[in-house]
């Protein structure tokens, strides 16, 4: 008998074979981000969490669909975390988006020279 040679007598063995070859490989993935920590109660508090004007934790957990207590828990952690801010009076909003990053000194901005933003706004006109 040869080592690492398997007989095969129809396609469940070949399957079963190249599925454990295939098991060996990494699963792809994005980036790592900061929301991939969180466990799934505060993720679902955070979604809840609306952007464009603080809400109150009940209403929050309205839409969460969960527990107030379990809410007001998931929101101490984010907000400890920096996923959420405080606004008083028990009511909570996403912060603000990061702003772009300013060039260091010495370096100038990249900026459009004068005839690609002329071509630009000619663009639009048309």
């Amino acid at each position: 008998r040869t080592e690492g040679i398997r007989l095969v007598t129809g396609w469940p063995h070949v399957l079963e074979e190249v599925g454990s070859i295939g098991d060996l490989a990494p699963v792809p993935r994005g980036p790592e981000d900061d929301r991939d920590h969180l466990d799934p109660t505060a993720t679902q508090v955070l979604d809840a969490v609306p952007r464009r004007r603080p809400a109150g934790s009940e209403a929050i957990a309205r839409t969460a669909g969960l527990p107030l207590r379990d809410v007001l828990a998931s929101l101490s952690l984010l907000e400890a975390g920096g996923f959420v801010l405080s606004r008083g009076a028990g009511t909570y909003s996403l912060p603000p988006p990061p702003k772009p990053a300013r060039p260091r000194d010495g370096q100038e901005a990249a900026r459009p020279r004068d005839d690609e933003a002329g071509q630009a706004r000619a663009g639009e006109a048309a």
